[in-house]
């Protein structure tokens, strides 16, 4: 169906009575249809890129804020672990210390340990240090070619080698560093 435009002209201008309607020609609405078809597909492509563009920089972002998260986590275990292991240790040598502390003389094994010492010393003359409290015990058990000399420094149970060439330290201190330092390298 076609229509009548009126419109206001200009003197001497040409006069159009009658203006096709678009929805009637269908060329026209075949034109209309394939650039309304190609606005939707472009729109819909190039959604569907700046959608995947945007997904993807957010999975990189939630990734990269997880893998932050997972190092974080993983230096505080390992800086939990060492305070422990760290505390555990001393926890195990304070027990031990002061259980060594309180058993008798015989049970600390002064003169096993003594003997021990000097024979891998194999360095004479040898002076034996131990505490005033032990002189009787480690003269009594003969060790060949030493002077025994009271110390009140050491405790009961500890000695202390002097030769030309070499020491010995058979004191608990000396036994605690070394439980330590084996501790620390494993």
């Amino acid at each position: 169906m076609r229509r009548v435009l009126r419109q206001a002209e200009p003197v001497g201008a040409p006069r159009v009575l009658i203006a096709p309607s678009a929805a009637d020609d269908p060329t026209l609405r075949a034109i209309l249809a394939q650039e309304v078809d190609a606005a939707y597909q472009r729109g819909r492509t190039e959604g569907e890129v700046a959608g995947r563009m945007a997904t993807e920089a957010e999975s990189q972002r939630i990734a990269q804020a997880l893998r932050a998260a997972v190092e974080t986590a993983n230096e505080l275990a390992a800086a939990t672990e060492a305070a422990l292991a760290a505390r555990l240790r001393d926890l195990a040598v304070e027990v031990a210390t002061a259980v060594v502390g309180e058993l008798p003389e015989e049970q600390l094994n002064l003169v096993t340990r003594v003997t021990e010492a000097i024979e891998a010393l194999d360095d004479r003359p040898l002076t034996v240090l131990v505490n005033p409290g032990n002189v009787d015990l480690v003269n009594a058990a003969r060790v060949l070619d030493v002077e025994v000399v009271g110390d009140p420094l050491l405790g009961p149970g500890e000695a202390r080698i002097h030769g030309r060439f070499g020491d010995a330290d058979l004191t608990w201190q000396a036994v605690w560093h070394a439980v330590r330092e084996a501790l620390d390298v494993t």
